[in-house]
């Protein structure tokens, strides 16, 4: 195993663990989950085609832009990326940053379900062992007391698990692309971002709500933008360790981004989230079930 997968797999982790308790700051003083969810897809595109750029031959970038190439990426990022970061940051301002991450750490259960469904992947026991841990850790998490100090619905919760379907619907799409198509990854991706920034900022044009994007304050901005900058960092980070190792390593690896959710939400939110040493039981089993499935 590559010590630099390892390495880069944890970064990954601590980067996509404190993008949601910045966030979460943010929504604290005036921000709103489309402005973050704006920031990081923003940042996200611009380093992304920065790379492929430094690394991929100009002819190689126009082909790869293609139709038929790029299409599964364009719906993938609508998708997994659009719709999954828009959910998964209302969830964040909805439940709070710890609740809410356990939830969405149940993608790779989507991902594998919609897998076997779709292209007829078959489920290992290994992986049905995975699917209870994460149905059993969730539980834990809803009944842990955690989450918003002024209380969440239990109903909210659907919107955790609906950004984890819509990134398992994602991670679906973009395979079938990545099979199919000669797109290399890395220009996936970017094309995956602008795709997803494309239609949010489509979404943010034409709602009816158009104060959410000018009410914030300053201070929602730095955090937000933070958050972006932090979040980019982490995708990075998460293409050096899958270049540099197996996919599984720096998936799990990057999967304990949660951890770190639940750990900085309680020393950094202690003022608006509650986070129980149930909440942590429960993360800590919803991410060793994920490890399982992915």
């Amino acid at each position: 195993m590559s010590s630099t997968a390892v390495l880069f797999g944890l970064l990954t982790a601590i980067f996509w663990g404190l993008s949601p308790v910045l966030s979460k700051r943010g929504f604290t003083t005036g921000g709103t989950p489309l402005l973050a969810t704006l920031a990081l897809v923003t940042f996200g595109t611009v380093g992304l085609w920065i790379l492929t750029g430094i690394t991929h031959e100009f002819q190689m970038i126009l082909n790869a832009l293609e139709p038929a190439a790029a299409g599964p990426f364009v719906l993938g990022g609508i998708v997994g990326t659009g719709v999954g970061r828009l959910l998964n940051y209302s969830g964040v301002k909805k439940l709070g940053a710890s609740t809410n991450s356990a939830g969405v750490a149940t993608d790779p259960v989507f991902a594998a379900g919609l897998g076997a469904i779709a292209r007829g992947e078959s489920l290992s026991f290994v992986q049905l062992r995975g699917v209870c841990l994460v149905v059993t850790g969730l539980a834990i998490t809803v009944l842990s007391g955690g989450g918003n100090k002024r209380g969440w619905p239990r109903w909210a919760l659907i919107i955790p698990l609906g950004a984890a379907m819509a990134y398992g619907s994602g991670a679906v799409i973009r395979r079938f692309g990545l099979v199919t198509t000669p797109t290399p990854p890395l220009q996936a991706a970017a094309i995956n971002e602008t795709a997803a920034l494309c239609a949010l900022a489509g979404y943010a044009l034409f709602q009816l709500d158009k104060d959410a994007l000018t009410n914030a304050t300053l201070g929602s901005y730095t955090y937000l933008i933070a958050a972006g900058i932090i979040n980019t960092a982490g995708l990075v980070s998460f293409f050096v360790a899958i270049d540099n190792g197996p996919v599984v390593i720096g998936s799990t690896l990057a999967g304990m981004s949660t951890l770190m959710t639940v750990g900085a939400s309680a020393i950094f939110l202690d003022n608006v989230e509650t986070v129980t040493r149930v909440t942590g039981i429960g993360a800590v089993v919803t991410v060793v079930g994920a490890s399982l499935v992915v």
